[in-house]
């Protein structure tokens, strides 16, 4: 019956490499194999079935216990209950000098690696192939936490293999920063301050590393505040990619590290890095909102920086960023700081007078626009006079409604004709306004916004109407011109309240008018007289376009 006493050992296999009940062997032998256990409703209890009737937990099939399997496939029920086995040995080796350590490093996680390394009589440093330990294939493979996990467990760093290499040898000839870390930190993971602190000073260590930049990248809090102690911890030196340490600890997101360089009193919270960039520049320019909000919380802080100088997009603010991603989360954080400047080109200068030498970036409120997010317009425009709503982009010299009218956003354009300062006839280097934008675009209720504005003046009106090709969008404007008509017939039936000489210069030059178009033309100059010379309560009543 040999047949029969293996056959538990492979389903056990097959188990391990969670394949489900309807892939096994249907022989009869199994069959009866199903029949004698109790219902399994997953793949442990099937497990645990398979082990009370005589499987084998040692065995090997094809090369691999099942342990092996269960690494290799995850199946991490089956690992649990194949590791409570008192009749494991989780020390065997197949052909290839390969343990279960050995596959726990190439497949697993710490959680898995932890597991084993609780199983009794484990060989830590078990040579396998090449005499290598598993430290040896942590340092290999890269893996910095199943390394520290092995050393902190007892691994010997300094267990030589063939080739006369120890693990901390190997992780020095490949270099990996994080690796070297794991083995300067000591068993107990905490740093060492000698490897940051060279015989000869403060200066770079292996590979050109500055120490703190090594601390900070390694997230090691307790050796940032062991390096920040010292008497020059050179808190704005660069490392090799240009970055300062609190540059380093941006882009890495070490918000430990970063709290520890903050909190230093010699820390420059506007510090630059390689290309010219504040740190507040480089934590909105990468979305860091986390980091970006602890540092708009230091003193000091330059919220209207001009950077991007080095970086591939053109040049910008921390305003800009946010706004071009629609963070409203870290636009409100901006708008809250006293010193924001919502409308800086660069440096203070304006960006029509520096656009050409300097490419400088939109406003933001130009950038928001053309980005279609409306809830930071809105939050820009509720800024009022402090907001240059009028300031246009730099290339087309589009305004925010422009931007917006041309992309037929009618919920933008309310909100920005909300703006009390708002011009609505302003236009771009092509002398186009946004109705005119709008009316091109076929934007039929946007133009219905724009034409209700009492702002608009009849000139845009004229020629918008001129260029409309759509029927409902002419008749929208032909229906604004009729009231502007009867307007203008009911002001000249009551001319008494006029003064006699303006009243006579003013019909004599509409008078000479050869068409209806040029006398819509001289409104303006008509209802300016209708004002000037109006009583107070005609004033009220009548309110000039």
């Amino acid at each position: 019956m040999p047949h029969l006493r293996s056959l538990p050992n492979e389903v056990l296999h097959r188990v391990a490499a969670r394949l489900e009940c309807n892939e096994l062997p249907t022989s009869n032998v199994t069959t009866a194999i199903y029949s004698a256990s109790p219902p399994c409703t997953t793949i442990g209890d099937l497990a645990e079935s398979l082990l009370e009737h005589g499987a084998n937990v040692n065995a090997f099939y094809q090369g691999k216990t099942p342990v092996m399997r269960a690494l290799e496939y995850s199946s991490y029920d089956v690992l649990q209950l194949l590791l409570a086995s008192s009749a494991l040995d989780i020390n065997l080796q197949n052909r290839a000098q390969e343990s279960a350590l050995w596959y726990a490093i190439t497949y697993g996680t710490c959680a898995v690696l932890r597991s084993l390394l609780q199983v009794p009589n484990l060989k830590i440093d078990l040579p396998h192939r090449r005499g290598r330990t598993a430290l040896h294939l942590a340092v290999w493979r890269g893996k910095t936490e199943l390394a520290h996990l092995l050393l902190s467990s007892g691994s010997d760093p300094f267990f030589v293999d063939d080739c006369g290499k120890s693990p901390r040898a190997w992780a020095w000839r490949i270099g990996r920063p994080s690796m070297k870390w794991v083995f300067v930190s000591g068993r107990d993971g905490g740093p060492s301050l000698s490897f940051y602190r060279p015989a000869a000073g403060y200066q770079r260590g292996d590979h050109n590393e500055l120490p703190l930049h090594q601390a900070v990248a390694h997230g090691s809090a307790e050796a940032i505040k062991l390096l920040l102690a010292q008497k020059n911890p050179a808190l704005e030196a660069h490392d090799q990619n240009g970055d300062t340490p609190l540059h380093l600890a941006i882009r890495c997101r070490r918000l430990e590290a970063m709290e520890a360089l903050l909190d230093h009193p010699q820390v420059n919270i506007n510090c630059r890095d390689r290309n010219g960039n504040t740190p507040l520049w480089l934590s909105t320019f990468l979305s860091h909102d986390d980091t970006t909000k602890r540092i708009l919380a230091a003193q000091g802080i330059d919220v209207n920086f001009v950077g991007g100088r080095g970086q591939t997009q053109s040049v910008s603010t921390s305003l800009h960023h946010v706004v071009a991603r629609r963070d409203t989360v870290a636009l409100r954080w901006l708008l809250e700081m006293p010193d924001i400047d919502l409308n800086l080109g660069v440096a203070g200068i304006s960006p029509f007078s520096a656009a050409a030498a300097n490419d400088l970036a939109d406003p933001p409120l130009c950038r928001a626009a053309e980005n279609g997010h409306r809830e930071a317009v809105r939050l820009l425009v509720r800024q009022g006079e402090s907001l240059a709503v009028n300031q246009s982009s730099i290339g087309a010299q589009d305004t925010a409604l422009c931007i917006a009218a041309r992309a037929g956003d009618s919920e933008m354009v309310r909100i920005l004709l909300r703006h009390p300062q708002v011009d609505p006839n302003q236009e771009n280097r092509w002398l186009q306004d946004p109705l005119m934008l709008a009316v091109r675009g076929k934007h039929m209720v946007v133009v219905d916004v724009l034409q209700q504005d009492r702002r608009l003046r009849h000139r845009s009106l004229l020629r918008s109407l001129e260029s409309a090709e759509e029927g409902l969008i002419r008749e929208i404007l032909q229906s604004r011109v009729d009231d502007l008509k009867h307007r203008f017939r009911a002001k000249t039936a009551a001319p008494a309240k006029w003064k006699f000489a303006e009243i006579i210069d003013c019909h004599r030059v509409i008078a000479s008018a050869s068409d209806f178009c040029a006398v819509l033309l001289l409104l303006p100059i008509y209802e300016l007289s209708w004002t000037k010379f109006s009583d107070p309560d005609s004033q009220q009543n009548e309110t000039p376009s």
